[in-house]
This record gives structure tokens, C-alpha cells and sequence, in this order.
């Protein structure tokens, strides 16, 4: 194929080489009959210069060579660094103030949050219906990033009770992070979503005070590592000391959709979402 043909989507992340898109996106161009697309991974530091992101995007923008693009780790720097370049964002990334997907349409560039849909679907298929309602269960999320501001998104718009939790614990080492989480929740609770749960914003650098939240987690909790680290960095938000509530059995589940990499470890009578 000629290479005037070819079309490039970047994969925006930290280290792109490693993730399984880069074999698995070939297979769904194929099955969508455009062999001629092919992802490019663009690899940036953590926070990196607002100027990296204004640079990537606007390559986006202005190449006719390049379709669009998949943002990973970096969706909230991403569009705080280059709000002003996107055309239109979809209600998702406004009230997450996060961009995933970035596609053109029209000479357009759009926006699009598409973790609170991704993200939320792979838990309905984890969980099942009534969930909460069945176990009384709570939610530890680990990290109040993207990932944590959809999640809780997506449970705060859940519309029957069983399936929301009456209790979510956020944990992150930054401050700003969680007041600008806070920010969202309040947002919804004014249009009346998820003023029934009970959110808790903790500011925690110490995995041994994580390790003690996580001890005091009624059973059938989920547990959300949303902290990249295991992923984008070495390393845990848990010690290795770290109980999980009612040990009973061992095993792991991965699940790949929509962009969304998230793995369910069974280590106890808990259900733990690795982000």
C-alpha cells in the first residue's frame, strides 16, 4: 500500500509500545475494511509541558494524515493544556474536564470522554444488576484522576439504587486533584446525581493508611487502583501487608473494551478494578 494512502491514529500514553492495542488495532481495522489506518504510539512523560500537548493536538488538528486519536494517562493535562483547539466537547468530557477520544469531523475537532461508557460497562458485566443492593457493599478508589472522575460519574448517573454504592472512598496524593473532583460531584448533586452516596475525598501519600481503609471495607467492597502505578509507574498504593476484606479464594479476570484495559483480581470475597 501505497505510503501517500496511509492514515495514522495516535495512541497517546506513556509507554504505548507495551499495550495490547498496538496488536489489536490492526485486527479491528481490518474488520472495519480500513487496512489503510494505522495506530501510532506516542509516548510523553507523567504531567508533562503544556506545550507537548498543545503540540500533539494540534498535529491532530492539522494533518490530514492523522484521523484522530486515544489518550491514556494523560487526559486531564491533555485538554487543560489545549482546551481552546477542540471545536466542540461532548457533555462528558466538559463535566469530567478529561479528553480519551479525539476525533475530526467536518474540518471539526471533537472531544469525547468515553471512560465513564467504557469504564461503566465493564463493571455492570463484573458486577450484574443491584449489586450494591445484594452486598451491601462499599467502593475504595485509589486515585482521583480521569479514571476516578468517570467511575464516579458513572455510578452517581446510575439510575436504580442497588446499582450505586451508599459509600465511595477516593484516596490521592494530590490535593488539587481531589478539589477538583469535588468540584464535579457537587455539580451533579445540584442536578440531583448521586446525592445518596456518601463521598469521602481522603489526601493520603501513606500506602499504610490505605492498607487501613481498605481493612475497614465491608465485604463484597470494590477496590479501584486508579493511581497508574502498576501500569504507568512501578510500584503499589497498597503495602504488601494490605488485607483485603474476607479472604476466601484467588483468582484474575482481564477484560479489554472500548479502549478501557481493566483487570478484575479476585483476592478475596472483594472485587478489585486495576485502571
Amino acid at each position: 500500500m501505497a505510503a501517500e494512502s496511509m492514515q495514522r491514529f495516535y495512541f497517546i500514553g506513556v509507554t504505548t509500545g507495551q499495550s495490547s492495542i498496538m496488536r489489536i488495532f490492526p485486527q479491528w481495522m481490518e474488520l472495519l475494511d480500513r487496512p489503510n489506518v494505522i495506530v501510532e504510539g506516542v509516548d510523553m512523560p507523567l504531567h508533562d509541558d503544556p506545550a507537548n500537548y498543545r503540540r500533539v493536538v494540534e498535529q491532530i488538528k492539522t494533518r490530514p494524515d492523522v484521523v484522530g486519536g486515544l489518550v491514556t494517562t494523560h487526559k486531564i493535562d491533555l485538554l487543560a493544556a489545549s482546551s481552546d483547539l477542540f471545536d466542540a466537547l461532548d457533555p462528558y468530557a466538559t463535566i469530567c474536564r478529561e479528553v480519551s477520544s479525539i476525533s475530526k469531523e467536518n474540518g471539526r475537532l471533537l472531544g469525547h470522554a468515553t471512560d465513564p461508557v467504557a469504564g461503566g460497562r465493564c463493571l455492570q458485566e463484573m458486577l450484574g444488576t443491584d449489586y450494591f443492593g445484594r452486598t451491601g457493599g462499599h467502593v475504595l478508589c485509589l486515585g482521583a484522576g480521569g479514571a476516578a472522575a468517570a467511575i464516579a460519574l458513572y455510578f452517581a448517573r446510575c439510575d436504580k439504587r442497588g446499582d450505586r454504592p451508599s459509600r465511595f472512598v477516593t484516596v490521592d496524593i494530590d490535593q488539587t486533584r481531589l478539589d477538583k473532583l469535588a468540584a464535579m460531584l457537587a455539580e451533579l448533586a445540584a442536578n440531583a446525581f448521586g446525592a445518596d452516596i456518601e463521598f469521602e475525598l481522603v489526601c493520603n501519600a501513606d500506602a499504610r493508611l490505605n492498607d487501613e481503609l481498605l481493612e475497614h471495607l465491608p465485604p463484597s467492597s470494590l477496590i479501584i487502583n486508579a493511581t497508574g502505578m502498576g501500569k504507568d509507574r512501578p510500584g503499589s498504593p497498597l503495602t504488601a501487608a494490605a488485607q483485603f476484606p474476607i479472604k476466601r479464594w484467588s483468582g484474575s479476570l482481564t477484560i479489554a473494551a472500548s479502549g478501557c484495559f481493566c483487570s478484575r483480581r479476585w483476592r478475596s470475597r472483594a472485587v478489585c478494578f486495576w485502571l
